[in-house]
């Protein structure tokens, strides 16, 4: 794990990290896995920063940190406490398209770092949570599924796959007119129906297709369980950081402020 920021003279980046695990560090150097070295250079541009500016209704294209985020919150949807207050938009959607057919998401529970059990000591088997948008299954443990009625599915919260897609990272981006590329997403707990407003962070402009510069006051709102629906694309490289083996994505119709 790398964790830090970068100063010059009187200003500082905001913080950031990465890291991951693996079974053996023979073979690639250190520094280019689980992204480490391209996030210190990131945070190295993140010194001097400025607003957006006018409010406007872009695009995001999301690093595999920030899809971590957006995934740990559709599968919290699909776990026990959701399903047992009754707050899960999903809790009827098994076998309908939920999110854009780019998006299938497997487990990798054979991972580094991956415990090879649920947390209520069952054995893991393979699972798709999403294929090509639709929903597979939900995921209640022993006990949400004595709750629910639901069958029981035993998942780890670590140990996933997010396929990747056909389009390299660069025309991913070159298809942003106006956007951001967001690191991190802090959006706290969004409403039930998966509304948010949060500010986003370690991030940079794009406009006409180009990175510019590190924002900082930033704000997108939007809706989570939309945004999964508007994954317009999907790039081919992935991140392996052993727990999570993600791409970058790209999602419209985002309101920045």
């Amino acid at each position: 794990m790398v964790f830090g920021l970068a100063r010059e003279g009187t200003a500082a980046s905001s913080f950031n990290y990465a890291g991951g695990h693996c079974d053996r560090l023979a073979g690639e150097p250190l520094a280019p896995r689980f992204g480490m070295a391209e996030m210190m250079r990131a945070m190295t541009r993140s010194v001097h920063t400025q607003p957006i500016g006018e409010r406007f209704v872009g695009a995001v294209v999301l690093t595999p940190p920030a899809i971590a985020g957006l995934l740990g919150w559709l599968i919290g949807q699909l776990s026990d406490q959701a399903l047992i207050d009754g707050s899960s938009v999903y809790r009827q959607a098994v076998g309908q398209a939920v999110a854009s057919p780019l998006l299938t998401l497997q487990s990798r529970f054979d991972a580094p770092g991956v415990p090879p059990f649920a947390a209520d000591a069952f054995a893991l088997v393979p699972v798709t949570l999403l294929d090509r948008g639709v929903l597979q299954c939900l995921t209640p443990s022993l006990y949400g599924s004595r709750r629910t009625g639901l069958p029981h599915v035993p998942v780890c919260g670590d140990g996933w796959a997010l396929a990747a897609g056909s389009m390299p990272r660069a025309e991913l981006i070159a298809g942003v007119p106006r956007g951001a590329l967001v690191d991190r997403l802090s959006m706290g707990r969004p409403a039930a129906n998966g509304d948010f407003s949060g500010v986003i962070k370690n991030s940079f402009e794009i406009r006409d297709g180009r990175i510019g510069q590190a924002l900082s006051e930033t704000m997108i709102a939007g809706n989570v369980a939309q945004m999964l629906r508007d994954v317009s694309a999907v790039s081919a490289e992935r991140i392996d950081t052993g727990s999570w083996v993600l791409p970058w994505v790209r999602v419209e119709g985002l309101h920045f402020s």
